[in-house]
């Protein structure tokens, strides 16, 4: 996070341009070298402080960090971007005299994709008379909500966007200036429904000189594996000679690294032409490795287990990700694998197998005891109950996908329950699920669907060895 909190009254000039509606020219200059032009008209919002409120002053912080906290955390990184940042400023202007909730005169409230739904409503919520709403949030705010009162928006100009390093084969987040476009975006964030003002901390100078024009695309900077499966699907030639067409070409080295992970997944051959496999893969809509496991499951017997983890590997993990709950969650997980007996993680040091039981058990409690059950389950090992709906959804469409290039079957007629009343068809979610169909006979068995995880996910793959020290 690249704003400069200098002192709590610099921080209550740049946030509290509220307090008399001042002409703020003091906003901190986030720039390193160049005096404070501050581009008021402003860009963008990295971390934009919008205190809104009923009076006219209200700001929002939005520190654009473009995705999560930490960069190796990759798989959580749509849902906690910047959120380390975000909690360190939400604890400097609490500590502070004039913004502590203490006073009752200002709400401080982080925004960002792992905030849950209930708390994200809060942001919405008018305050009371003479209370001001202070919002610290990421790129969430640039263009994905709106939050109609905010009328002050300081703009750090800062942004995490996500790069792919072809050398290292690593997805990760990278800090930098973001683009004009950009700044555009988090400046009309302030005055949507009364006369605004934004505040941006680095110089007109660099606004002007140094930030693009743009962001990059998507296509110079993330992996090209599905992009480069579709080409060859399509039947469009060699995939170097069709991108280098495209306005702006991936890097060669970029291409090749795509061509050779499909050659290792196995849904290209050595002729770079497309196999079995990578038709089967092309028709899955995610990401190649979660696809071979899907298939792999369905065809050993191991399909429940696998629809877990390809949704978990797609999303994020189902334990709480909340800044002041990642310790709690964290014992949880590892008290899992080591009492969960009769659990696929019983003894088990994998990940993959952990957020099955977990799931399995979730499921367990919402069959028995209705949402109520879910819930406790979900408070009782930390888990969140919005990443566990998505990750319930994301396998019934993996299902559905599975079944339209007839790796299962759909259930197609009516089915007699238990107690033998025929009460209508099952849905996709209890056909799939259902422990005697053939694509689940292995569901239970940690060997077979251990295999599976190590094909599919291969060469990806380590193994730990428990009789060496460790440093």
């Amino acid at each position: 996070m690249r704003m400069r909190m200098r002192d709590e009254d610099e921080e209550e000039d740049a946030t509290s341009a509220e307090d008399e509606d001042e002409d703020e020219d003091e906003d901190e200059d986030e720039d390193e070298d160049e005096d404070e032009d501050a581009t008021s008209a402003g860009e963008d919002e990295d971390e934009d402080e919008d205190e809104d409120e009923d009076e006219d002053e209200d700001a929002e912080d939005d520190e654009e960090e473009d995705e999560e906290e930490d960069e190796e955390e990759d798989e959580e990184e749509d849902e906690t971007s910047g959120i380390g940042e975000i909690m360190t400023l939400l604890e400097r202007i609490g500590g502070s005299h004039h913004f502590a909730p203490s006073r009752g005169r200002h709400v401080l409230l982080p925004l960002h994709s792992s905030v849950s739904p209930a708390d994200q409503r809060l942001i919405f919520a008018p305050t009371r008379h003479g209370v001001r709403k202070i919002v610290l949030a990421t790129n969430i705010a640039e263009t994905s909500i709106t939050v109609e009162d905010v009328v002050y928006v300081v703009d750090t100009g800062r942004v995490k966007e996500q790069r792919y390093d072809v050398r290292r084969h690593v997805t990760g987040l990278v800090e930098g200036w973001v683009a004009r476009a950009s700044s555009r975006q988090r400046r009309g964030r302030a005055g949507r429904t009364r006369p605004g003002h934004c505040f941006a901390l680095y110089t007109r100078h660099r606004a002007e000189q140094v930030m693009a024009a743009h962001q990059q695309p998507e296509m110079v900077r993330v992996p090209l594996v599905e992009l480069c499966l579709q080409v060859k699907l399509l039947g469009l030639g060699a995939v170097q000679g069709f991108l280098a067409r495209a306005i702006d070409p991936p890097s060669t080295d970029a291409v090749q690294d795509a061509v050779a992970t499909l050659e290792e997944v196995g849904a290209l051959d050595a002729e770079e032409a497309l196999t079995p496999l990578g038709r089967h893969l092309a028709a899955l809509p995610i990401d190649v490795r979660a696809g071979k496991l899907l298939v792999l499951g369905a065809s050993l017997g191991c399909l429940d287990p696998a629809l877990t983890i390809a949704a978990y590997m797609s999303y994020k993990s189902p334990f709480a990700s909340a800044h002041d709950m990642r310790d709690a969650a964290e014992r949880a997980r590892v008290a899992l694998a080591a009492t969960g007996s009769g659990t696929l993680a019983a003894g088990q040091q994998c990940d993959q197998l952990v957020v099955v039981t977990v799931y399995d058990g979730w499921r367990a409690a919402r069959k028995r005891g209705g949402r109520r059950a879910a819930a406790a389950y979900c408070k009782q090992q930390f888990l969140s109950a919005e990443t566990l709906e998505m990750l319930r959804e994301m396998r019934e469409q993996f299902a559905v996908l599975l079944a339209e290039i007839g790796f299962i079957q759909r259930p197609a007629r009516a089915v007699e329950r238990s107690a033998g009343q025929n009460v209508g068809r099952l849905s996709m979610e209890e056909w799939v699920d259902a422990p005697e169909q053939p694509w689940n006979k292995h569901a239970l068995q940690p060997a077979v669907v251990k295999a599976v995880l190590c094909a599919g996910l291969y060469a990806n793959v380590a193994m730990m060895d428990t009789t060496q020290p460790h440093s």
